[in-house]
């Protein structure tokens, strides 16, 4: 009988959610890629049965030809996302020269199968950019987000409340490029949002780096195109990112105004030299410079009635037209990414260390007095930086870089009469994807972010062709060597730094 899979599975401290394609921990979403989701799938519906890798090779790649080693590659991605079990046991058994097999123990949910005559819910590819040995994407995606309940709560919540919530997540080093919505689910008084999807969102290759902005309806950001910056804009649902003001070039945008009228750029994105701001309007028109200013970054007043703005380590003040320039404070270091909160009371900044290129959060009072650490000591080393609010002023998200995998964390802000700011920040993602430059939905029930994922391409030259072509199916790896009778290689996988060795056509890995 040929069916799908659907419901729910719990292994270990594990949930995977096949209508949603979502793997949780306990309750914090672990990113898999398509076909590693589609992989544990097939394993833990059988669960202490043998699966011969030809069989899985079928399943998972059903109308592709792939070698081995792509199986071997995803079996990594999986244990590495799974960790180990209690008392130390794996969940994903290797038998040598035969398969795999999922010995944790599985309790199908809600009308979940663990039959073997099943096939997977498809998965939408994602499109692999090639440049030299290594590659670059971006993609659009969207992570839900759900309050802290018990999973009895959140189920119920599910089913009453179907609505789902995006965030935006550009990858970058990933072989492909993107940007992705994350979901929040309901908030009650007190509790935290957490993750529970991600969804890709643009397709085309192209890396995308610094803000991403919204206005509800259209996502902007910037995105390498012809070896320079330029502004493009996708819609929030999705589909093709379409040039926005092609006569910008090497623009780096920085912020859009509180109406969501206007975007805030700053020319020469290529220099470390403070340059001039322009002002563009999203509906079209003639993008204008704001007076004389020279400027690292800027962004619009909570109200719209004027621009902050930093040159090296010093903050300033000035009208829209660029106008009664005043100096607000100055830190040691080189201030990024400014963002007012919502009530125009607080100002919060990114301050880069120009010694060890370290950056932290600060914050200061809107006259610019009291300046300080924003979580003094929380990280060592320092590595949080980009942080926006929400439009509420409840939540602060930003990222954090730990053991060089950078995610997402929120902090809570809200206060009241029974409910007190949650000051220790909650972590929303957890690798392998490397999130940057979070930003939330004017409706807070999204949030846009930057990520990336290293990998790289194995290729060779063909004498014959005189051109590169792909070797072992383009296996992203480094350190390749050959034994010295030409039989055997040895090669790091990346970034996972698994060093394997195969023959010279992958096999016997």
């Amino acid at each position: 009988m040929d069916k799908k899979l659907k419901g729910l599975y719990e292994f270990g401290p594990f949930r995977l959610d096949v209508t949603e394609r979502l793997l949780l921990r306990a309750g914090e979403a672990v990113p898999l890629t398509p076909k590693a989701f589609d992989l544990l799938l097939a394993l833990i519906v059988q669960p202490g049965h043998l699966l011969e890798k030809e069989t899985l090779l079928k399943t998972v790649w059903p109308d592709s030809f792939v070698e081995e080693n792509n199986l071997a590659d995803n079996i990594s991605k999986l244990r590495k996302a799974l960790g180990e079990g209690e008392n130390g046991q794996k969940f994903i058994e290797t038998v040598p020269k035969r398969g795999y097999r999922f010995v944790a123990e599985v309790r199908a949910q809600n009308g979940a199968s663990a039959a073997s005559d099943v096939t997977l819910l498809p998965a939408t590819p994602i499109p692999a950019v090639v440049n030299g040995t290594s590659a670059t994407s971006e993609q659009v995606a969207a992570v839900p987000l759900r309050s802290e309940k018990s999973a009895q709560e959140t189920s119920l919540s599910s089913r009453i409340n179907p609505r789902r919530r995006r965030v935006l997540l550009v990858c970058g080093l990933i072989i492909l490029a993107a940007a992705i919505p994350i979901y929040f689910s309901q908030k009650s008084r007190g509790q935290m949002p957490g993750v529970t999807r991600y969804t890709q969102v643009t397709s085309d290759g192209r890396l995308k780096r610094d803000a991403v902005v919204t206005d509800g309806s259209r996502v902007y950001f910037s995105e390498q195109l012809g070896g320079q910056m330029a502004l493009a804009q996708v819609s929030s649902a999705g589909g093709e990112a379409v040039p926005f003001q092609p006569s910008l070039s090497n623009a780096n945008l920085l912020a859009i105004s509180p109406d969501g009228s206007k975007l805030l750029i700053r020319g020469d994105a290529g220099s470390a030299q403070a340059a001039p701001l322009w002002i563009v309007p999203v509906t079209g028109g003639t993008p204008y410079r704001l007076g004389e200013v020279l400027a690292h970054s800027a962004t619009w007043a909570a109200n719209g009635a004027g621009i902050t703005y930093a040159n090296g380590g010093e903050l300033f003040q000035v009208m829209n037209d660029g106008s009664g320039s005043r100096k607000l404070l100055s830190v040691t270091g080189k201030i990024e990414w400014l963002r007012w909160s919502p009530a125009g009371n607080r100002l919060r900044f990114t301050v880069l260390d120009t010694k060890t290129l370290s950056p932290k959060l600060w914050e200061a009072a809107a006259d610019g007095t009291n300046p300080h650490p924003l979580l003094p000591n929380w990280n060592k080393p320092e590595g949080e930086c980009c942080g926006n609010w929400s439009a509420d002023g409840k939540y602060f998200v930003f990222e954090s870089a730990r053991n060089r995998v950078s995610d997402i964390w929120v902090l809570g802000e809200e206060s009241g009469l029974f409910t007190r700011a949650r000051r220790e920040p909650v972590r929303l993602t957890s690798g392998p994807i490397n999130f940057h430059a979070p930003v939330l939905s004017a409706d807070g029930n999204r949030i846009f972010a930057i990520g990336e994922q290293q990998r790289g391409e194995l290729i060779r030259y063909d004498t014959n062709t005189r051109q590169f072509v792909r070797y072992l199916a383009g296996l992203s790896a480094e350190g390749l060597n050959f034994s010295a009778d030409g039989e055997w290689i040895s090669y790091v996988t990346h970034p996972e730094g698994d060093l394997w060795r195969s023959k010279v056509d992958g096999s016997e890995r």
